[in-house]
């Protein structure tokens, strides 16, 4: 299973992977070995697959975390790592964060999980410069972009934090 997460509102986006995380740990290896998560700045192909390819240990699935990938120096990497992407195993959870958003004109946070047949279902458009990223949006099976909150989405979204740690603002504070 892909996983991607990618938009410049790295707070709400950091947040949802930590919930990721603490989502396996939780349910499937408290233990933690089956977690790895790699630098995407530096890490290679063969790394990444190493990773990926590893045996879970004592638990049914293993997850990577794959963090900046876009950061890479090197183009050769996304293009190795785009060939590995159709090869990964279905016990494995494979997480892409970046962050910077990877699609063109969007307007406000989307989130999609991939079709299992052919829906009407909207896709975000990919960006032309950048054919690793164009190749998750399409084919991962859940995309989630955390696209910087409006004014009035911001608001509600600071009341509904306030209120899920159960405390109230003050409505003139703002």
């Amino acid at each position: 299973m892909i996983l991607f997460l990618h938009g410049e509102d790295t707070f709400r986006s950091k947040e949802k992977l930590r919930e990721l995380k603490e989502k396996f740990l939780r349910e499937v290896d408290p233990s933690g070995a089956n977690l790895t998560v790699l630098d995407g700045a530096t890490v290679t192909a063969s790394e990444l697959w190493g990773a990926v390819a590893a045996q879970s240990f004592l638990v049914r699935k293993r997850m990577v975390i794959v963090e900046d990938l876009g950061q890479q120096k090197s183009s050769a990497v996304h293009e190795e790592v785009a060939v590995l992407l159709p090869k990964i195993p279905d016990d494995v959870i494979v997480v892409f964060w970046e962050g910077k958003s990877h699609t063109a004109n969007a307007k406000r946070s989307t989130q999609h999980a991939k079709p299992k047949k052919q829906s009407s279902a909207k896709k975000e458009t990919p960006k032309k410069e950048s054919g690793l990223f164009a190749l998750l949006v399409k084919q991962a099976d859940h995309v989630q972009e955390f696209i910087p909150l409006e004014v009035a989405e911001l608001e509600a979204w600071v009341r509904a934090r306030a209120k899920a740690l159960g405390v109230t603002i003050d409505p003139a504070a703002g």
